[in-house]
């Protein structure tokens, strides 16, 4: 076999070897093994990078231009490369590398012995595929009536239903979209969703894992990270209860009580986003100081003359003054900025459809991020890498506010990927699924600050009042605040899906009950077993894990914190070379995931909205729903399971692993992340397309024989008895085959269920509220306009409850095959179920008691929010739509799955009179096009004195939708080839505020990207499945700040008050905040579904439960287990793991909090130096390298919610005074919307559900 690959070269250096290693005393025999070993792996190794060169290339083409012919040719593709990983990996089993004492090599061989998917026999591969095409398929395709032209069925969930939510406050229109979006694209996934499950547990059991639950899991290599998510969220619920507490009132003034109760759930439809995920869009209506201005560049953007290749440029230029790599040429030749107008594009910013607003201003910062993670690691092996896509962005780019803050995100991506490039392929990928995010949005919070937007030019220079700051920090904690909740819920939902804890039957019961329990959210109407509320998510019907991005959003925060007060890069550039504690540890000084930066960043805003809950009596947290989502023996069921280990919230102990200390550019803030890039980027991609999906089979099938080959080959080394360990960890890493490791007929199978699942999703289409005739809209952008615009509870009701009957419901056959067939790999692969199999991404025994840990520090901070937006939802709507004590009605929180809440911000903001900080007609003024943005992101990382893009970065990246026809994934989404030096962002950018954060964010991951490219390909992936995420996220982090907008003459000098800065943290509270439990409760549920305490017969009432325990929410109408909301969120629909992205939104924090501290920018107890308001633009002190990833950049070697805390610290503070001084109910009670049967409840009693949920939730 050896010589085979090696040939007699191989042979000849290894005898050399072994004399001369005889004359040194050493085993001869091993070190022949081991030198054997690692000529092999580094074939393997290069075999690998071309592999995923020609599958990123394939899945460019296809996303690019969606036609019939792209997608044959990628489906054959990738059938045929799933079969040379098939053979690989049966190779790379037969080493005996676990006794290898190079630590690296066993790193590369472990990882190259999972599989994936590709374990799965053919057919069952095939069977797989096509449920998860399926789910894609619906949702990118669903389209829903328009509620005022009800012949208008066309509407999409982008733009149009997303800009309904962000707009309409017409509580009836936002309700109606809500049920036709869930309809459309939740329901009729259902049966899809299924069938993934099932295979895709199958897959896990392939590649060793109990169930898909574990495997996801697995990507974070810790072995508690749900004890570390559940303690982040535990951390951040006090903010995020007084959040939800002042909201709510906000929402009950406008609304009434009929609509928003005092002490119940939020309906989910009034939060400005369909999925209520964040809840920006309210903010304008419910800023604490509504007198004060608002920092939203948008305006001074589009005077100025914006483009989105102006925020592009300075995105490449925010980078580039923190001494990051710029952006290459060939990222400025094939990046796509703007939506073409000859093709179809799918424009979630991966490729960026720019617009000029100050939306896409900070996503241009963010996706560059990614970019900038690229650079760093991209020097990493191609097994580090895996996972990351490519150093491009792909993005629809507006010159707004919010695409300036994606530009810089989506650009932290590629900045990512270029600083791991030169790792091997193995290690090229973030250091867990979140970090990549949180990069991205560490850098969004320098650039989203009024500093920034000063230092820029967007803002006029004004003093910075208490007033401002609260406003300030109370939009930004509706984004990042808000969000955690939705993004932990995503995952516990699924989690419980994968671990059978949750079955078919109890899908939308257990997702509300998540959903209800941890956001305090309730759907608009009642919800049956016949919906599949999830799948009206895309990353549940896309099948992408969700963890990520709750992981992103707290450690962004101990990014910013650690990168305000010093930074460095060599975290970035590592990839996964280490475990991601060791990333973690070398930017944060932390190995912990901890929400303490996140709540420091939020402090001010939580002392006011405590305040201000007491002053107005706001119930803190929420009573349980009225609002019907699980049926009597569903919330028996749920009521009845068994008790729980005690959780234990010790520290994690980890290994501190010096062999690979990488030395390299801040971008390593970005390296950690990449892996979970990969399976984010082939969940996005699927929006908007049109599956053909027996092509689509026939390539997976292909691949996963390879792969098999591969597999076997690799396994016929001694590798477990090499001494080298990095040699050995590349043969651990490639000695786990995943889904190929099932038998061909059980792979089809799982492949099917996926593609089914994905299919569903992305074609599902619901009516227009108003326009009953026309039946054709999306849930992008339709669906997510109308929660996005929408105030009309009965439009966003219907939206709801139709975008769930559509994408979710049909989902669910295909789902409960997918989780046994996925089940099946697991154990294959070595695991239980997937749930251990995505846990063990984690690299450590109490990842689950992390996850928890998180969670009860952000709890506090989650339900203060959640009070706050609750108390405002009711005065919109009126108690008979949002009770004063309850779960929020998930309808109304301005997204379809309620995962962020930005678009209520308008109306909830606790300063209205202030000016809201959207750049978006700054850099319509100013000419920005879509280039500019990603430029402006590349000046970004630059100015932190890391890597510019490369060549090649611009010459392919997609920055803005083809003109040509073409139909392209318009996600916004870096990506690695996994060759050293392609790197692209594809993004259909608009000029806009959102898109200028995401191009950095993107680029971030480029960045990181080119941190590790170095590494072996098995390496070239984040430190764990959070950290790409969050260092996509770190970067927008600052570059969202007034201070940077400021800097960039995006926005107008002025005073940065209080109340300005309450309304800022606010609005990114509730992206940011909100997020957490849907992000880890989705995971949490395909936990319990894999482990089988979810059966079928409880996935809705499990869900639902799930919803409602750690969001707070509640269905609008009540679910039974008809439907199957869980598929209606992509992530489940296409078996997308979804901790990663929880992971992501706590360690950004962790990060930025750390790159704040270096640079001087941020400076505990200094009122003059809030973590909130850091920018670290230009600092070259946040650009020097470390010696390790995590620890280094941050003092913390575990996830850490702190630095989220520290940052929404002023609006944690801010919250507890206004809800206090409005008597806000704090937390919430029970929902009345049924989502569980009695004999549901009975059973979750009985079975232990209940007391794992409270466990769960910290209760």
């Amino acid at each position: 076999t050896m010589l085979k690959i090696g040939g007699g070269g191989v042979l000849i250096a290894a005898i050399v070897a072994v004399f001369v290693i005889a004359t040194q005393g050493r085993d001869p025999d091993l070190e022949l093994l081991e030198h054997e070993g690692r000529e092999y792996i580094m074939q393997l190794d290069r075999a690998s990078g071309v592999r995923k060169n020609r599958a990123a290339l394939a899945e460019w083409a296809y996303a690019s231009n969606i036609t019939k012919e792209n997608e044959e040719i990628l489906f054959q593709i990738r059938l045929e490369l799933s079969e040379q990983e098939k053979k690989a990996w049966e190779e790379t089993k037969m080493f005996q590398w676990q006794d290898y004492q190079d630590f690296s090599l066993r790193r590369m061989f472990k990882k190259y012995t999972e599989l994936g998917i590709s374990a799965l026999p053919e057919d069952k591969y095939k069977v797989l595929m096509k449920a998860v095409s399926a789910m894609e398929s619906n949702f990118a395709t669903a389209k829903v009536c328009s509620y005022k032209d009800p012949t208008k069925c066309d509407l999409s969930l982008e733009p149009d239903v997303t800009e309904i939510f962000a707009k309409s406050q017409d509580p009836e229109e936002l309700k109606q979209m809500w049920i036709e979006w869930h309809e459309v694209a939740g329901a009729r996934a259902k049966q899809n969703f299924t069938q993934y499950v099932e295979l895709y547990n199958e897959a896990a059991k392939l590649n060793g894992y109990d169930n898909v639950a574990e495997w996801w899991q697995s990507d974070y290599e810790v072995p508690d990270f749900e004890q570390q998510l559940a303690k982040l969220w535990v951390d951040v619920k006090p903010l995020y209860q007084q959040l939800h507490a002042y909201v709510r009132k906000r929402l009950r003034d406008k609304y009434g009580d009929q609509v928003v109760s005092q002490r119940g759930p939020i309906p989910a439809h009034l939060l400005g986003n369909m999925w209520a995920q964040t809840w920006n869009n309210i903010e304008s209506f419910t800023r604490p100081y509504p007198d004060k201005k608002d920092f939203d560049a948008t305006e001074a953007m589009k005077e100025q003359g914006y483009t989105p290749m102006k925020m592009f440029e300075m995105a490449d230029e925010f980078f580039r003054s923190l001494n990051l790599t710029a952006m290459p040429e060939k990222f400025w030749k094939n990046t796509i900025m703007i939506k073409p107008n000859d093709r179809e594009i799918v424009c979630h910013a991966i490729k960026q459809c720019t617009t000029v607003d100050y939306e896409y201003f900070q996503t241009t910062h963010h996706e560059m991020g990614h970019i900038q993670y690229f650079l760093q690691y991209k020097d990493q092996p191609f097994v580090y890498r895996d996972g990351a896509n490519s150093g491009k962005i792909k993005m629809c780019t507006e010159v707004n506010n919010e695409k300036m803050r994606t530009v810089h995100h989506e650009m932290g991506h590629v900045q990512y990927y270029l600083q791991y490039r030169s790792l091997l392929n193995v290690f090229r990928s973030g250091a867990n699924p979140g970090f990549h995010e949180a990069v991205g949005d560490t850098i969004a919070l320098s650039v989203s600050s009024p500093k920034h937007l000063r230092r820029v030019g967007l803002v006029k220079e004004e003093a910075e009042d208490e007033q401002t700051e609260i406003n300030q920090l109370y939009k930004m904690a509706l984004d990042k605040v808000v969000f955690l909740p939705f993004a932990y819920t995503l995952d516990q939902f699924r989690y419980g899906v994968f671990r059978k804890t949750t079955t078919p039957e109890d899908y939308n019961c257990h997702y509300w009950r998540l959903r209800e329990q941890l956001q305090g959210l309730e759907p608009p109407l009642n919800r049956t077993e016949e919906d599949f509320d999830a799948a009206a998510k895309y990353h549940v019907s896309a099948n992408v894990e969700y963890a990520r991005y709750y992981v992103s959003f707290i450690i962004q925060f101990q990014f910013h914190r650690a990168l305000c007060q010093l930074a460095g890069d060599n975290m970035l550039k590592m990839g996964s070379s280490r475990p991601w504690p060791d990333a973690m540890e070398a930017l944060t000084g932390q190995q912990a995931m901890r929400a303490d930066g996140l709540l420091e960043y939020f402090r001010p805003l939580l002392d006011w909205l405590t305040a201000e809950n007491q002053r107005t009596g706001e119930h803190i947290g929420w009573e349980a729903s009225s609002t019907s989502y699980c049926t009597a023996e569903q919330m028996a069921a749920l009521n009845a399971k068994e008790s729980p280990k005690t959780e234990s919230q010790a520290p994690m102990v980890m290994k501190i692993l010096g062999e690979l200390c990488l030395v390299g550019a801040i971008a390593s803030v970005f390296i950690v992340a990449a892996k979970g890039r990969a399976a984010e980027k082939a969940a996005e991609e699927a929006a908007g397309m049109d599956y053909m999906r027996s092509l689509d089979l026939q390539t997976s099938l292909d691949a996963a024989e390879d792969e098999k080959e591969y597999w076997k080959e690799t396994m016929s080394y001694f590798w477990h008895e090499y001494d080298d360990g990095d040699l050995k960890r590349m043969f651990q890493k490639y000695a786990e085959l995943g889904t190929s490791a099932l038998p061909e007929d059980l792979n089809e199978r799982l492949i099917v269920a996926i593609s089914n699942m994905e299919t569903t999703y992305a074609k599902a289409t619901i009516c227009d509220y108003r326009d009953r005739s026309k039946c054709d809209l999306h849930v992008e952008p339709d669906v997510t306009d109308i929660f996005a615009k929408s105030s009309d509870p009965e439009e966003l009701r219907y939206a709801w409850l139709e975008w769930h009957k559509a994408a979710g419901r049909p989902s669910k056959g295909n789902f409960s095959e997918y989780v046994a067939m996925d089940n099946e790999a697991a154990k294959l692969n070595g695991y239980d179920t997937v749930a251990e199999w995505w846990l063990s991404s984690y690299e450590a025994i109490d990842s689950e008691d992390q996850f928890a840990a998180l969670w009860q520090q952000i709890k506090p901070l989650y339900q203060q929010l959640h009070a706050y937006v609750r108390r405002n939802l009711r005065e919109k709507y009126g108690e008979n739509v949002v009770s004063a004590r309850g779960p929020i009605p998930a309808h109304l929180l301005g997204n379809i799955w309620a995962q962020t809440w930005n678009n209520v911000e308008k109306f909830t903001r606790p300063y209205p009179d202030k000016p809201d900080i959207d750049v978006t007609a700054a850099l319509v003024a100013q000419n920005y096009t879509a280039l500019k943005m990603f430029q402006t992101a590349e000046e970004f990382f630059k100015s932190l004195s890391l890597q510019g893009m490369p060549d090649m970065f611009w010459e392919k990246s997609i920055f803005e939708k083809p003109k040509d026809g073409r139909d392209m994934v318009c996600h916004a989404s870096a990506w690695d080839f996994f060759d050293g030096e392609d790197f692209r962002i594809r993004q259909c950018t608009t000029i806009t505020d959102a898109f200028f954060k995401t191009s950095h964010h993107e680029m971030g991951h480029i960045q990181y990207y080119l941190q590790y490219k170095e590494q072996p390909v098995i390496y070239r992936e984040g430190a764990n499945p959070g950290f790409h995420e969050a260092v996509g996220d770190v970067i927008a982090l600052s570059v969202a700040t007034p201070k940077h907008l400021r800097v960039m003459g995006l926005l107008e000098d002025g005073p940065e008050d209080m109340e300005s800065n309450i309304n800022q943290l606010y609005k990114m509270g509730l992206d940011k905040i909100v997020f957490l439990p849907f992000g880890y409760l989705l995971d949490l549920y395909r936990y319990s579904v894999f482990r089988g305490t979810t059966t079928p017969q409880d996935y809705n009432c499990h869900f639902w439960q799930l919803r409602e325990t750690m969001q707070g929410v509640e269905p609008p109408a009540p679910r039974s287990e008809e439907d199957f909301d869980p598929a209606a969120k992509y992530h489940v629909a296409a078996d997308v793991e979804y901790m990663r992205y929880y992971i992501s939104y706590i360690i950004q924090f962790q990060f930025h909090r750390s790159l704040c501290q270096l640079a001087g920018e941020y400076s505990p107890g200094n009122d003059s130096k809030l973590l909130s308001n850091c920018d670290i633009y230009r600092s070259a002190a946040a650009g020097r390298p470390w010696p390790d990833a995590m620890e280094v950049l941050t003092g913390q070697r575990l996830m850490d919610a702190s630095g989220l805390l520290e940052y929404f610290e002023p609006l944690h503070e801010w919250l507890k005074k206004e809800n206090e001084k409005t008597g806000e109910y704090i937390g919430w009670e029970a929902s009345s919307i049924p989502y569980c049967t009695l004999e549901q409840q009975d059973v979750m009693e009985a079975t232990g559900f209940h007391k794992k949920l409270q466990k769960w939730n910290g209760q």
